[in-house]
């Protein structure tokens, strides 16, 4: 397992705060040299999915808001280079206001709309994934996210 100091945190916090600053407009996406990314804030799990009876059985489909998001998130990665191999993903997430939100509802739409901007082949790449719900609001919301190759030594502390 991956120990961080309190002290790391800390400096990881600071940072993330001071990409914050600079990023204005969370559509303003990094060159695709970059690693790090900012998405807008996501549908939930419970907004991503819709399902309707086709005949005798159930069909699941993603829903307009879902659509949406995940257009824009491919409109704004069109240059970005596909990574292969295993990754590494972390996300901080700064929630639009102050409602409580569950944490594992705000993975699957940006994981999907990742995998389908070609940042990566297919989300199941992820061997290591951080998400922080950050307290403080930032209207109108943004997933900000860094994705890196794991390389060999990060893969061994893993096993």
């Amino acid at each position: 397992m991956l120990a961080i100091s309190r002290a790391e945190v800390a400096r990881l916090e600071a940072e993330v705060e001071r990409l914050s600053r600079l990023v204005a407009d969370p559509a303003n996406v990094p060159s695709k040299e970059g690693t790090k990314l900012t998405l807008p804030w996501p549908p939930s799990i419970n907004h991503y999915w819709r399902s309707r009876w086709t005949g005798k059985f159930i069909s699941h489909y993603i829903s307009g808001e879902g659509k949406k998001f995940r257009h824009q998130v491919i409109r704004s990665l069109s240059d970005w280079d596909m990574m292969l191999g295993p990754l590494s993903l972390r996300l901080f997430a700064y929630a639009p206001d102050r409602r409580g939100r569950d944490i594992d509802n705000i993975l699957k739409a940006p994981l999907d709309a990742l995998q389908h901007a070609g940042v990566f082949e297919d989300d199941s790449q992820v061997e290591e994934l951080y998400l922080r719900k950050m307290r403080e609001p930032a209207p109108p919301g943004r997933i900000e996210l860094s994705v890196s190759p794991m390389v060999a030594e990060m893969q061994m502390e893993l096993i």
